[in-house]
């Protein structure tokens, strides 16, 4: 089954950030992490339920996973994500040394 992949804007957001904060440093690095996002986001589309279940999920009814992945450099980035029927909705990017999110926007009952 292949899942229709919504970035919420939470998410935009984030990558936006993250996308300025690492352009501001290196744009080829920007754009490598962009590459590398844009491949995440084809794998959830396939298959999310193989994603592990973020820490964020203990305080919400909805299950919260994560799907870790990896800078050339090794830096961590974690997406955070909801799975309802067959669409995956990206809710927030979170980079290294980030605290946990303390509170989800979920994704539309619609």
């Amino acid at each position: 089954m292949k899942y229709s992949v919504v970035i919420l804007p939470t998410a935009e957001n984030d990558l936006d950030r993250i996308l300025l904060w690492l352009n501001e440093r290196s744009h080829s690095g920007a754009l490598t992490w962009l590459k590398r996002w844009e491949e995440v986001v084809l794998t959830l589309a396939h298959d999310p339920d193989r994603c592990g279940i973020a820490p964020e999920s203990e305080h919400h009814l909805t299950t919260i996973r994560q799907v870790v992945f990896r800078t050339r450099k090794g830096n961590p980035y974690r997406a955070l994500f909801a799975v309802k029927d067959d669409s995956v909705f990206v809710i927030h990017i979170r980079g290294m040394g980030q605290k946990t999110v303390e509170s989800i926007v979920r994704p539309s009952d619609e």
